[in-house]
């Protein structure tokens, strides 16, 4: 897709194709990325501002979730979806009508396209990608004299869905036996349990560190996420972190 926009711009692959981005939360960087690739391929878009200012969703006359869904993939060919709620996007699948749904983050569950993007980074900026193959499974991304490649992920582990989507597909990349996962965060803002099992069936060396300046020692890749305000239940919560993670921070590289 890079080399596609750097040569032609873009083609017609998708012409006649409809996309249709649905955000119930705000989105500049996601949902545009998606447009703009629909674009470049020929395709179209339909944008729905379903968030609280929203004025183009059916949802504030009580349409629920599946209700739009259904419809909109009467006279689209894919859909985009953004929630708040954890889970909503498996519900949104499981009542349509097997149209492709792709999930551009679900509260503090996943963000899958973002994990993508991201893997896509490291191997890029690391120089991977020349010897390199993009499958899973048994066949590796990695060169065979590179290892021992250090990834730390910090700040607020806990709330952040696109640690959490990184974090799986690194466990389920070929790259797995040359990776070793750091996580840095916050006390109480730690990655959740669910994703360090689910990344520790699948083999791949976890270590948990409250010092930024451990952390990164011998790193390849420092990949930072902010303390998301909008997720905290009270003020008084995210406040109380935010002190507490300045300290965390605050590192000359």
């Amino acid at each position: 897709m890079r080399n596609l926009v750097r040569t032609k711009g873009g083609d017609n692959r998708l012409q006649l194709n409809i996309l249709a981005t649905v955000f119930y939360e705000a989105s500049t960087r996601t949902s545009c990325s998606f447009q703009s690739a629909m674009l470049r391929l020929g395709g179209q878009v339909i944008n729905v501002d379903a968030g609280k200012s929203g004025n183009s969703s059916a949802g504030k006359k009580g349409e629920t979730l599946s209700d739009t869904i259904r419809c909109l993939q009467c006279y689209t060919n894919v859909i985009v979806l953004r929630h708040p709620t954890l889970g909503s996007v498996k519900e949104a699948i499981l009542g349509s009508e097997k149209k492709p749904i792709l999930n551009a983050g679900d509260g503090v569950g996943e963000h899958p396209t973002q994990a993508l993007l991201d893997l896509f980074t490291i191997q890029d900026e690391l120089g991977l990608l020349e010897s390199s193959t993009f499958s899973f499974g048994a066949n590796s991304f990695v060169p065979s004299d590179t290892n021992n490649l250090i990834i730390v992920l910090l700040g607020d582990l806990k709330h952040g869905r696109t640690v959490h989507s990184l974090a799986k597909l690194l466990a389920r990349s070929g790259m797995k036996q040359s990776i070793t996962i750091r996580y840095c965060s916050p006390a109480s803002l730690e990655m959740p349990k669910y994703v360090m099992e689910y990344v520790s069936s699948y083999g791949l060396k976890q270590e948990t560190f409250t010092d930024l300046e451990k952390a990164v020692q011998g790193a390849n890749v420092l990949y930072v996420t902010r303390i998301q305000k909008e997720r905290f239940e009270k003020i008084e919560d995210y406040n109380a972190v935010k002190v507490r993670s300045l300290s965390l921070f605050k590192y000359e590289f």
